[in-house]
């Protein structure tokens, strides 16, 4: 698959979680993009320690970053990344209405 190395527009918009998939992304945009912006999900996760991650990566990166606030996901159903009730890895039953 060839790699796009040509681009019209002067600013990115990464979506980083913290990890090292969208830290990684982060990086590639700044080498490419004049200007790179970064925006993170608030979902209500168990593991806080991403939204850390992700504030730390968007302040050593030196690019600006916000985080949206996406709480009201939980009224969807809950799951083991944001009901700490549902412990981590739970296998659902076939049949059980979930994908």
């Amino acid at each position: 698959m060839p790699v796009q190395t040509d681009f019209i527009a002067e600013e990115a918009l990464v979506v980083l979680s913290g990890g090292q998939d969208s830290t990684t992304c982060l990086y590639w945009a700044k080498q490419r993009f004049a200007g790179v912006r970064c925006i993170s999900f608030d979902y209500g996760q168990r593991h806080r320690i991403e939204l850390d991650c992700a504030r730390r990566v968007a302040a050593a990166a030196g690019v600006s970053q916000v985080c949206i606030p996406m709480d009201t996901l939980a009224a969807l159903g809950g799951n083991s990344l944001t009901d700490k009730r549902i412990p981590v890895g739970l296998q659902v039953e076939p049949g059980s209405g979930l994908p």
